[in-house]
């Protein structure tokens, strides 16, 4: 089967050529923006998510008994109780990382710009973040889906 030809490569002066960001700094806060707003609509949903899944098992089994004796259900009140658990101790952690940073950063300015200027431009660097933040962010990250996702499958296996 023969393949079509290439098209032409686009000329520079061509007038429907129009880059979506003016810079790559702009890309790269567009970039960093849409990671924050996601990550608050991911923490925002696994909260709500988990906050329904106990209504639920409640509205489900009513009797304390019922459900305590309902291995699923258990286990899926269980598993978002947990889950909220780790999701604030996380954020707690996460935070006091964050905020050693914050001091780190404010203890010696000509070091910290020493190591901006450093830093190497994409690579796989986390400054100004560190790899034990980043690792520890992902960690929490994964908890906040897999809680009360698992929960969830308890809860639907429950009823039926």
């Amino acid at each position: 089967m023969a393949r079509s030809p290439r098209p032409a490569a686009p000329k520079a002066e061509d007038p429907v050529l129009v880059k979506a960001h003016e810079t790559p700094q702009k890309a790269l806060e567009e970039i960093r923006g849409d990671y924050r707003a996601w990550t608050k609509n991911l923490t925002d949903s696994s909260f709500q998510l988990s906050l329904g899944l106990l209504a639920a098992n409640w509205a489900a089994f009513q009797e304390v008994g019922d459900l305590v004796n309902n291995p699923g259900a258990k286990w899926s009140v269980i598993l978002v109780v947990v889950g909220l658990l780790v999701n604030l101790i996380g954020a707690l952690v996460l935070s006091e990382m964050l905020r050693r940073r914050h001091f780190y950063a404010e203890a010696d300015l000509a070091r910290w710009a020493c190591e901006h200027a450093a830093a190497p431009c994409g690579l796989d660097d986390p400054w100004p973040s560190t790899h034990s933040l980043d690792r520890s962010a992902y960690a929490l990250r994964i908890a906040k889906v897999v809680f009360p996702v698992v929960s969830a499958v308890l809860f639907l296996c429950a009823l039926g």
